[in-house]
């Protein structure tokens, strides 16, 4: 906790990762301000529950996650650190988990479709180590989630080369991804190359 008494936000990759991804998504779709952007993904309980699950525990125990903001919050010029501000405190609601019936009696609400918000949600994080899966066919050389191209979430995974990256998938249109790497390069975080097929992944 910070001396004025206000915890500091959580800043694990997956947070910054996100909240610049989010801010730049909402700026590549423009429109109204107004605009509701709900962000949704889900967080591994294993570790949460009191007490805790063994990290051997292969079978479900995720919880999601939902929080809805304004779109012309994350376009402003305090957006990227308003959207790590309420990244951060997503995952920090499950540090302890609480009234979990509730929580699965809401999870319904997290995908009905509604053309007036721009919903993004997260498939994948960059510690589920995709890469050293290893199925009898020798090294991983590209790890795509083919459902986003359905669902319009982002996928996230570690870096093919171990070297602490992060790859970021997105199904987006072609005026979309222009203005989303649009946003990337002008922040200088992606020297990226366009390159409109299926998929379009950058590497952060």
């Amino acid at each position: 906790m910070s001396s004025a008494g206000i915890n500091p936000p959580h800043l694990s990759t997956f947070v910054l990762i996100l909240a610049y991804t989010i801010t730049s998504l909402v700026k590549a779709r423009g429109g109204e301000g107004d605009r509701v952007v709900l962000i949704i993904f889900v967080v591994d309980c294993r570790s949460r529950l009191k007490p805790p699950l063994p990290v051997t525990y292969l079978r479900n125990c995720v919880m999601g996650s939902k929080r809805s903001a304004k779109a012309k919050d994350f376009i402003g010029e305090n957006g990227f650190g308003f959207a790590v501000n309420l990244v951060s405190n997503m995952v920090d609601k499950f540090n302890v988990v609480e009234e979990a019936e509730n929580q699965l009696l809401n999870a319904p609400s997290l995908v009905k479709p509604d053309e007036r918000i721009q919903k993004i949600s997260v498939s994948g994080s960059p510690r589920l180590g995709m890469y050293g899966s290893d199925f009898g066919l020798g090294e991983l050389k590209k790890v795509e989630i083919a459902s986003i191209d359905r669902t319009g979430a982002i996928s996230i995974a570690e870096s093919r080369d171990g070297g602490g990256g992060v790859e970021i998938g997105l199904a987006l249109n072609k005026a979309e991804i222009r203005n989303f790497i649009a946003s990337l390069i002008f922040d200088g975080l992606c020297n990226a190359t366009l390159n409109f097929n299926r998929y379009h992944s950058c590497k952060l």
